[in-house]
């Protein structure tokens, strides 16, 4: 076992629990770092006290130990070690959701584009099968000895792949080893894939070039895989994607890493949940190249050739990778580790999120003085406007003086410091701030004595437009949303007079309210956020 694999098992350690179900592997793995290079010792010890768990996943570390196959051996160290906390969904919910997912897969190519609609007549149609009724199950409970040293022997079978053979083990272990992406039921994907795909190697006749595999595949995936609107309740297995070859941007790259990977191209599935400045996020593919990633949407675009951000401009405030390991920068490991008392957000839960976002972009690190508005917090967040609220995407710890420095953040965006609140909520903690394109941070605080006039034209960078005889309102961000003024349009545009300048504003009406965008406005020049 390499010294960086021994660090890996040890530090993930750092991170289980005495007397939890885990208890099993806490000693396997004391087994596994007593000797790097040699079959683990104390057998009889883990047998012995670890439990029908334990006793089963020893069955794989003997399995290897007669075998003599080392590296295989060490696989299994690494993916035992990142068994904490891998779950799937389980549940009459998933029972009664596979019922419908079948009726849903006879539906005819001309319909399927209304697949969201069918959905919600099935559902209706069943009014016994409860959907809410499932709970979270931990994968080491359901899998099999025999079912990892099958995906491990087809794992490294991907790896023997021509354009494969030069990634190095902790390569191999990070973007093909790993049994699952996300939070799917575990399923057999990557013997399935490679039976399909055997052709692969004579079509790329001896090259070694992973772009080349990558765009092969990614072109077969194009004939066989459509993106559109598809009523997913959880993550998606393989066995349900391969059925029902459709679903949104976040199934295709599921999809697409499930075939890559399984053909020993490293894929990763790459993404930002909130853009900086629009509602909504994305979710892409990257192939690792030579240690950068190539962006692409897997069905869709080839690598390096994206829809990224081509709409309306899209900003990234961050990327986050989706991986196997835990990582220990994770909010939720840090929770975990340090027992943090406070609650954290649900978009920070998952332990298995990278920031990588100074791998696609320009960065800033973005240090802002806080109020404590009356909340005893240790943890900050910078937060984007979307869907008319604020939405954290990144935290810091507070440090002296309730200041807080965020690490690697999105440029020309703007951002407002808040506390995750006791129901919930962003509570602001701060002035809003924008960091322009080559990274100064300026800081927005609203300015009473210097007053100015602002008209705008529409009330989102796309629309909508603003209307004669409608009614309009203007808020400006002073801790809170500030009411500055009501006037009726009298064209095409309204005006509001002596608001406070330096800040940050919102004009809405009832109408399309969700187009409604923030904005900023110096030297009568209007930029939207």
């Amino acid at each position: 076992m390499s010294i960086n694999l021994c660090y890996q098992v040890r530090r993930d350690m750092r991170f289980i629990k005495p007397k939890r179900p885990y208890t099993w592997l806490i000693l396997l793995l004391m087994i596994a770092l007593s000797g790097c290079h040699t079959a683990p010792p104390n057998v009889r010890l883990l047998t012995d006290s670890s439990g029908a768990y334990g006793q089963r996943f020893l069955k794989v570390i003997q399995h290897y130990q007669r075998s003599g196959e080392q590296t295989k051996l060490q696989a299994a160290y690494v993916i035992l070690a990142n068994l904490k906390g891998q779950t799937h969904t389980t549940g009459p919910g998933v029972v009664g959701y596979q019922s419908l997912f079948h009726q849903l897969l006879t539906v005819p190519e001309a319909h399927k584009k209304d697949y969201e609609t069918i959905w919600d007549s099935l559902t209706n149609a069943a009014p016994d099968i409860h959907l809410s009724d499932v709970a979270e199950r931990e994968d080491f409970k359901t899998i099999t000895p025999d079912y990892l040293i099958a995906h491990i022997d087809a794992a490294f079978r991907a790896w023997q792949m021509p354009w494969a053979k030069s990634l190095s083990f902790n390569d191999f272990c990070a973007y093909i080893l790993p049994y699952k992406l996300v939070d799917e039921l575990p399923s057999s994907w990557m013997q399935t894939v490679q039976k399909r795909y055997h052709w692969l190697a004579d079509s790329m006749k001896g090259s070694t070039d992973a772009y080349k595999a990558c765009l092969l595949l990614n072109n077969d995936l194009k004939n066989n895989f459509t993106i559109r609107s598809f009523p997913s309740m959880w993550d998606s297995g393989f066995p349900e994607l391969d059925a029902i070859r459709s679903g949104k941007c976040y199934q295709a790259t599921e999809y697409t890493t499930f075939v890559m990977r399984a053909m020993g191209i490293p894929v990763v599935m790459d993404g930002t949940p909130t853009w900086g400045n629009a509602s909504g996020g994305h979710d892409w593919n990257a192939l690792i190249d030579h240690g950068k990633p190539v962006p692409f949407v897997g069905s869709e675009s080839d690598p390096g050739l994206t829809k990224i951000e081509l709409a309306f401009q899209r900003k990234r405030p961050k990327v986050f990778r989706h991986t196997f390991d835990l990582q220990p920068q994770a909010l939720a490991s840090l929770q975990e580790r340090e027992d943090l008392e406070e609650p954290i957000p649900l978009e920070f839960h998952n332990q298995r999120l990278k920031d990588v976002t100074k791998e696609y972009l320009p960065v800033t690190d973005i240090a802002v003085n806080l109020k404590k508005n009356g909340l005893d917090r240790k943890i900050a967040y910078l937060c984007v406007y979307s869907r008319q609220d604020w939405v954290p995407v990144y935290w810091a710890r507070i440090a002296d003086q309730n200041r807080a420095t965020f690490s690697d953040m999105g440029r020309d965006i703007l951002y407002l410091p808040a506390y995750n609140g006791d129901q919930g909520r962003m509570v602001g903690a701060g002035n809003p701030v924008y960091a322009d394109t080559s990274g100064k941070v300026q800081t927005l605080n609203p300015n009473p004595a210097k007053q100015i006039d602002i008209t705008v034209s529409k009330k989102g960078p796309d629309g909508p437009n603003i209307e004669k005889g409608k009614t309009y309102e203007l808020c400006y961000w002073q801790e809170h949303w500030v009411f500055a003024g009501k006037e009726t349009a009298s064209g095409k545009t309204v005006c509001f007079k002596h608001v406070p300048s330096n800040a940050v504003y919102w004009v809405s009406n009832p109408d399309k309210a969700t187009k409604e965008r923030i904005f900023t406005y110096t030297n009568h020049t209007l930029s939207w956020h």
